[in-house]
């Protein structure tokens, strides 16, 4: 019922490729990619510095561009979220002025409610 050892460890070369391997949510293999490539790029240091230093320049580019990306998107997010919230199927709409909340199934069912609501507040009984 349990996982073994054994299996753990060869769930670590068990995956195919790594597009596999991420697209089964298996950290194991990608950390265990990520530490062979980084001992690979120590030894390049050592043996070809001009090599080493390219493919490193290469990452930090790789790096800065999808940084990048994921400010691009972090800043769309608000309108994004307010879009899903607040479309033209959604369930919640906003009256005059933000002031109240009307929540119905159909456009009509919020409609009655908003007709209820100022009924309610600005109807006078003398």
């Amino acid at each position: 019922s349990g996982t073994t050892l054994t299996d753990t460890i060869s769930s670590i070369f068990a995956s195919t490729n790594i597009w596999a391997a991420m697209s089964a949510n298996s950290v194991l293999p990608l950390i265990f990619l990520a530490v062979l490539f980084a001992f690979i790029i120590l030894g390049m240091r050592k043996e070809s510095p001009d090599a080493a230093a390219k493919l490193e320049g290469a990452i930090d580019v790789i790096y800065e561009f999808v940084m990048g990306l994921v400010d691009i998107v972090i800043g769309f997010a608000p309108y994004g979220v307010f879009a899903y919230i607040f479309g033209p199927k959604g369930k919640y709409y906003i009256t005059k002025y933000g002031k109240i909340f009307a929540v119905g199934n159909s456009e009509q069912e919020m409609q009655q409610k908003m007709y209820e609501h100022y009924k309610a507040k600005y109807t006078f009984s003398y």
